[in-house]
Formats: structure tokens, C-alpha cells, sequence
């Protein structure tokens, strides 16, 4: 190829057999410079058919018509809101001010979260079947970078917020030992146990998403636990190892007592545990098998319709709560990535009830 441009700028003309040799040193540059185009080209069309797929998807959800039968007004919270349309969207709820036994609470230890806790009080308020003499809280630390601005979409999302003590993780809780940094102030979710104005409270991560009727945890579950002498109830974790021993500490029932957060507190800086997920190593070693196990359809983490579908499958049209585990819903291509690890479903209705506007 040299030679060609050569003779091109120089003016000289070469003999046939100095074109052919030129034109044998160019041919592997040109084979591999095309295969190159050819490659991308397959890529960008991969890519056109996947998220032509996802639009797809989109206009014609087979989750929709379970959605909308789930869908719950509850009837003495307050009175209907509606659109221009005068279509019913949420009602107004007006909560009385009396002595609750229940809660429904979350954590938020950044400003980060507050569109994810936004949604889940959303999700409560359509899906959950509870009763407006449960509490909504949210659960902000000292010195947080919530702002004003943030705890009125809380508010306005159903949500009451609370700030709590900031609990010292021990010296081997830190970036170097967990698996992500943001895991270290979690440890603060152990003041749950201290919260002994309620009778019980269901924790639920920010990630979470509500979509179905979850009363029967307070009504059903809590006082099974209490009978047997449980202060935890939650889900075990699934996926490439099925029945895992671990449990997660997204979504979990607690019974909150002073002694149990004393031994808690104690165990922290004593007791022997796997840092790597802070709070959640910390929990299973302390109940290890004293506590309640609910079933999956209570915490259907991300990885479980790629990597146990046999489980997925026989739960997937009840799934109370669905939990964004391995990405989170504010994350870019969240569709595309929800269609992958085939959780569109449940990722389209989160973002159904983010455009949702609501009134409380």
C-alpha cells in the first residue's frame, strides 16, 4: 500500500508484478479493517432488535392486567384524587394522629435513595392492603444530606421521617472489608430492635418495590413469630446456591424487644461474624436458625428468574415484594438490564409508579 501511495505522489508507475505484490501486503489491512465494520455493524443491529423488543414489551405488558387487579384505594384513608381526565389515581390520606402498633420502615443513609424510598411509598400506598393505622417511616441518620426539599417528596409519598442515632460500626467494618462502602452505615438498621413503641415493623430496603397485599405479615406471620419467642423474621437468599444458608436483610419482620438490641450491640464489637455485607453477615451469625423464615414471594431478589427459574416460576404471579438487588432502578439502561435478567415486569411498574402523581 506504501509502494501505491509512492508511485502516486512521485508520479512513477510501477511494473504489474510491483501492483500485484502491493496489492498482496494491503489485503490483510483491508480483510481485517472490513471484518472490523462487519462486527460493529452486527452489534448496532443486536442492539436496535433488543431494545425494539423492550418497546415492545412496553406497549404490550403480559404483568399489566395482574397489576391492575392488585391495584388497592384504601377506603377509609381519604378521598379520591383524579386526573384532568377525572380517572381516579391515589387517594388523599388523611392519617389519624392515635398510638400505632405497626410500621412499615426504611433507611435512607444518602440523599441517593430518596427517588427509590419515593416509589416504595408509592407502591405501599397502591399494592400493600394495609391499613392507614400503620405507620410509613423513613429513617434518616445525623448530619444526613437529606434536604427539606427531599423529605416533602417523602412526605408527600406517605412517608413520616424520623431521624435515629448513627451507630459506630467497629474498626473491621470498613471500605477495605465490605464489599461496598455504602454497606458501612447499615449497621444502623440494628436500632430497629430499640423501636419498642411498635408492636412490630416490617423493614423494607429502599430498593424494594411493593406489589401485592403484605398485611398478612402483621396480621399472620408476626404472631407466629412472637408464639414461637422470634424477634426476626425474613427470606432466604436464593440463587446459583438454591438453598442458601444466608438470609437477606432487605426485607425483614421484626419484633422489636431492648433486650435483644443489647445483646445486639454487644455482638457488634464482639461477637464473630462475615463483615463483607456488614449488618446482613452480622445478623445471620447472631440468629443463625432463631429466627422466622418467610417465603420467597416476599423478597423475589433480581438474580432468581435467571438463576433458579424453577422457583421463579411457580412464584412469579404472586410476588408481593420484588427487590432491585443486583441493580438499582435509578441506574442507566434499567430496562435493558431488567430485560436481561428478566425482570421487566416488575422493573416497568417501578417505573409506572414513579410517573405516578399523588396526593397525601
Amino acid at each position: 500500500m506504501v509502494k501505491i501511495l509512492q508511485s502516486l505522489v512521485t508520479g512513477q508507475i510501477f511494473a504489474k508484478e510491483t501492483w500485484k505484490e502491493a496489492a498482496a501486503v494491503a489485503a490483510p489491512t483491508v480483510n481485517v479493517t472490513l471484518r472490523r465494520a462487519v462486527h460493529g455493524f452486527y452489534q448496532l443491529l443486536l442492539s436496535i432488535i433488543v431494545l425494539g423488543l423492550i418497546c415492545a414489551l412496553d406497549l404490550v405488558s403480559w404483568s399489566e392486567s395482574i397489576y391492575d387487579s392488585r391495584r388497592h384505594i384504601p377506603r377509609h384513608c381519604g378521598r379520591m384524587q383524579h386526573d384532568r381526565e377525572g380517572k381516579g389515581i391515589l387517594p388523599d390520606i388523611a392519617y389519624g394522629r392515635e398510638r400505632r402498633r405497626y410500621a412499615v420502615v426504611t433507611l435512607l443513609t444518602t440523599s441517593s435513595y430518596v427517588k427509590q424510598a419515593e416509589v416504595l411509598g408509592k407502591s405501599l400506598l397502591v399494592y400493600s392492603h394495609l391499613p392507614c393505622s400503620v405507620d410509613m417511616v423513613v429513617l434518616i441518620l445525623p448530619r444526613s444530606d437529606v434536604t427539606h426539599q427531599d423529605v416533602e417528596l417523602l412526605s408527600q409519598a406517605g412517608w413520616m421521617v424520623e431521624t435515629i442515632p448513627r451507630l459506630a460500626a467497629p474498626e473491621r467494618i470498613n471500605s477495605s472489608t465490605v464489599k461496598h462502602a455504602r454497606y458501612i452505615p447499615l449497621v444502623s438498621k440494628l436500632v430497629l430492635f430499640n423501636m419498642t413503641r411498635y408492636d412490630g415493623m416490617l423493614y423494607l430496603d429502599s430498593d424494594t418495590l411493593v406489589l401485592g397485599g403484605i398485611a398478612e405479615l402483621f396480621s399472620r406471620h408476626l404472631p407466629e413469630m412472637r408464639r414461637r419467642g422470634l424477634n426476626l423474621g425474613w427470606v432466604r437468599d436464593q440463587g446459583e446456591q438454591f438453598r442458601a444458608r444466608s438470609f437477606n436483610a432487605g426485607v425483614m419482620l421484626v419484633a422489636p424487644s431492648k433486650r435483644v438490641f443489647g445483646r445486639l450491640m454487644r455482638f457488634l464489637h464482639e461477637g464473630a461474624f462475615e463483615v463483607s455485607f456488614a449488618e446482613q453477615g452480622l445478623l445471620n451469625a447472631f440468629f443463625g436458625h432463631h429466627s422466622y423464615e418467610l417465603d420467597q414471594r416476599f423478597n423475589l431478589l433480581t438474580t432468581v428468574p435467571r438463576e433458579n427459574r424453577t422457583l421463579y416460576e411457580s412464584i412469579k404471579h404472586d410476588v408481593r415484594i420484588f427487590h432491585s438487588t443486583y441493580f438499582k432502578p435509578t441506574c442507566s439502561f434499567y430496562l435493558v438490564r431488567c430485560f436481561w435478567h428478566g425482570t421487566h415486569d416488575f422493573c416497568r411498574e417501578w417505573q409506572r409508579l414513579e410517573a405516578l402523581q399523588v396526593k397525601v
